[in-house]
């Protein structure tokens, strides 16, 4: 099984798509980079951002069909982009937000830094980040990088890329200076599915005090030898590498070798939903169609679940979107990279069609 931080890419068709009846003229709406918030949202002179385009459309929502296309670019979100009751179109004035035609957009969760970089040692560089930054993965030239990590990551081992019986040793535990924020990552001892605990810091004995392995809908112990733990500053000592001192505000980074840090692109994932419909029983989100996105850049969601399912991914969210309170919609061709599922579904007549791919 991979856990989220692997360099798995994951290819899933999402989208809310509905049988539309007769066809009927749309208002047409277009978003590109290059667009400002000023602008009507012509073909001319488009809009910046689908949350500008969603604002304008839903003036025009159950009056008459709108159509939003978006042109090529990635499209790094502030925020999630949230649609509600008042977004939804009707069967006879459906909305649509689609890829222009021959676009590819992309929806990011992530951020792009631009980092004054400075030696620090051992090869390894840091950075000022912005206050407040809160990041789970780190992006370098579009590749995601693993986390400063126990063993190291080896894309040769099946289990978690790297385990070690010892990872939670005293010897190794007593390298730490402030594990808290440090994830430990163990199989069932019967290796049915993976669990994941969060460092809270050191207990008086000096063991680690943490809280998780609630993702597993069979209690067990941790495996006593496939485990790992990430995202501890002491073990970064491999390239590619990265550690982010969120109270100190700084990213530190032994750089993979090719990449100059000065140069490269940079992009640090924020976001744990990229798309929201949110509706109430009387009042359900209905009629919206999203299609032709590719969903990027989520932030990973396994410490968030407490109530343990009956499924195969042993009741872990991985998610890049969620769903309540819709009806009638439909997951179809879009797709999510670096990101978990692309939606969460809880609503009536909503299905979500994928398909996995290697990035």
């Amino acid at each position: 099984m991979n856990i989220p931080g692997t360099n798995t890419a994951t290819h899933l068709a999402i989208a809310a798509s509905l049988v539309l009846g007769a066809s009927l003229p749309a208002a047409e709406l277009h978003v590109a980079l290059s667009g400002r918030e000023s602008n009507p949202g012509t073909a001319a002179a488009p809009l910046p951002s689908l949350a500008a385009a969603r604002d304008v459309a839903r003036k025009l929502a159950g009056r008459e069909p709108v159509t939003v296309l978006v042109h090529d670019g990635v499209y790094h979100l502030p925020a999630t982009l949230r649609f509600t009751a008042e977004d939804s179109g009707t069967a006879q004035h459906p909305i649509l937000y689609a890829a222009a035609p021959g676009a590819r957009p992309v929806l990011s969760g992530g951020q792009k830094l631009e980092l004054p970089w400075e030696p620090y040692r051992e090869g390894i560089f840091r950075a000022r980040t912005p206050e407040g930054l809160s990041m789970d993965q780190l992006f370098l030239n579009g590749v995601r990088q693993p986390m400063a990590r126990y063993p190291n990551y080896d894309p040769a081992v099946r289990h978690f890329n790297g385990y070690a019986a010892d990872v939670l040793s005293p010897e190794r535990v007593a390298r730490w200076a402030n594990p808290a924020g440090g994830y430990i990552h163990a199989m069932h001892q019967h290796e049915w599915g993976d669990m994941h605990w969060r460092i809270l810091g050191r207990k008086p004995d000096g063991t680690l005090d943490y809280e998780g392995g609630w993702q597993n809908n069979r209690p067990s112990p941790m495996h006593p030898t496939y485990r790992f733990v990430e995202n501890v500053r002491e073990e970064l000592d491999a390239p590619g590498e990265w550690y982010h001192d969120a109270p100190a505000a700084t990213l530190y980074c032994l750089p993979p070798p090719g990449v100059d840090l000065h140069t490269a692109s940079v992009e640090a994932v924020r976001l744990r939903h990229l798309v929201e419909f949110d509706g109430s029983p009387d009042r359900p989100v209905r009629f919206l169609t999203l299609r032709g996105f590719t969903f990027r850049h989520t932030a990973r969601t396994f410490m968030e679940n407490r109530e343990p399912l009956l499924q195969r991914l042993d009741g872990v969210p991985r998610r890049g979107g969620r769903v309540s309170r819709g009806r009638g919609l439909h997951a179809r061709r879009c797709g999510v990279r670096s990101g978990g599922e692309a939606t969460r579904c809880s609503s009536t007549g909503t299905t979500v069609a994928s398909r996995s791919a290697a990035a």
